[in-house]
């Protein structure tokens, strides 16, 4: 099996941030997906309600750590359904990662609308198949699956405050369909189970308020 895919580059990101920078946009324009690249420059712009920093993934990621962002939002302000954006890693390292979840759940690239943090901790990974090779412009690579057992930590954005957790168990399914490559991944790439089903049901009354 082979798939081609490409990831987002950081320059490509960074150049719609500074389109938003230079039109003087505040985020109300971005549009909705789970797929947000966690990327940025920490800069700031001036708005309409004055002087706002731009967040990125780095800046979020420290709730899950429990420090909170002054610049994010927090699930007491505005009607449900709550902004979320989900990390997943060992403690205390984390990296961004896009789930199929509800799209109204998500914003992208408005990390200052995030009102709270999902953070993935993986706790126990068993390897279960060597998937592959997948190739893109004439490198190939391998994907190793894993099954996965994650503590899950819901935090205010902004305090850091802990909402709910609990433990998520997931059962690799299959190879990816497809599968990004960079220089100086690990190789094979390990793609690490998350039971998606599982976790919108842990997170939906969080996240909805019902």
């Amino acid at each position: 099996m082979k798939a081609h895919f490409r990831r987002l580059t950081g320059v490509l990101v960074a150049l719609a941030l500074l389109a938003v920078a230079c039109s003087g946009g505040s985020g109300d324009e971005s549009s909705s997906g789970s797929d947000a690249p966690p990327v940025g420059d920490g800069s700031s712009v001036t708005t309409s309600d004055g002087p706002q920093a731009i967040l990125t993934s780095d800046d979020i990621e420290q709730v899950c750590r429990g420090t909170g962002q002054p610049a994010a939002s927090s699930p007491d302000e505005g009607p449900a359904p709550h902004i979320i954006v989900t990390f997943e890693g060992e403690d205390p390292s984390y990296s961004y990662r896009s789930l199929t979840l509800p799209d109204d759940w998500t914003s992208f690239l408005d990390y200052e609308a995030t009102q709270m943090v999902v953070c993935l901790n993986r706790v126990a990974a068993t390897p279960v198949e060597n998937c592959g090779p997948y190739e893109s412009d004439g490198t190939e690579w391998m994907v190793q699956t894993f099954d996965s057992t994650h503590e899950v930590t819901v935090r205010d954005a902004r305090t850091g405050e802990v909402l709910a957790s609990t433990t998520l168990e997931s059962t690799a399914d299959g190879c990816p369909f497809v599968s990004s490559y960079s220089e100086g991944d690990p190789n094979p790439v390990p793609e690490y189970a998350i039971d998606t089903d599982q976790l919108e049901a842990f997170l939906a009354p969080l996240v909805t308020g019902s």
